[in-house]
């Protein structure tokens, strides 16, 4: 389902076959709102290989990734954003996935900044919602292009401007 929010388009997938949904819970994918599930990389990534890791991250980022630059006149500052918002009772478990992330990129030579993680709304049942985000800058582009990259063409497409254009 295709949604307009904020300053961009998102999309919505809902998976009705019980076999499916069942494989992908299976394999460690967080079952119903990622904001209120306790969840971690799974085990099978973290002791996977180096291309199990890699697309992984490749499809966080193609999914839940920002590449933008903050300057947009003078392309300067560009970074790769990871956010993803959790119910303030379960940041531990967030930063601990953050920190799975971090970890796994760093393997592959991308540098990350600290998670950064600040209050976002008070939500309909009364909880908190935190956003957490790590951000990486372009002087681990080349990096993430090798070893990562993004499979959305626009996404893709940006990364290879950032890598020609100075700042």
């Amino acid at each position: 389902r295709k949604t307009k929010k904020g300053s961009g388009t998102r999309y919505q997938s809902f998976i009705i076959s019980k076999p499916v949904a069942l494989f992908l819970k299976n394999i460690g994918v967080p079952v119903g709102n990622k904001t209120n599930t306790p969840f971690q990389v799974p085990e099978w990534v973290v002791k996977g290989s180096s291309e199990t890791k890699s697309a992984y991250l490749r499809g966080l980022y193609d999914n839940e990734g920002t590449i933008y630059s903050n300057m947009e006149k003078t392309h300067k500052r560009w970074r790769i954003d990871f956010k993803m918002a959790k119910n303030e009772k379960l940041l531990s478990y967030g930063i601990s996935y953050f920190e799975q992330i971090r970890t796994i990129l760093l393997e592959f030579g991308i540098n990350t900044s600290p998670v950064n993680y600040c209050k976002l709304n008070v939500r309909k049942d009364g909880s908190t919602s935190v956003l957490m985000r790590i951000a990486i800058e372009k002087s681990s582009f080349r990096n993430f292009l090798k070893y990562v990259g993004f499979d959305h063409p626009e996404k893709q497409e940006k990364l290879l401007f950032a890598l020609r254009v100075g700042g």
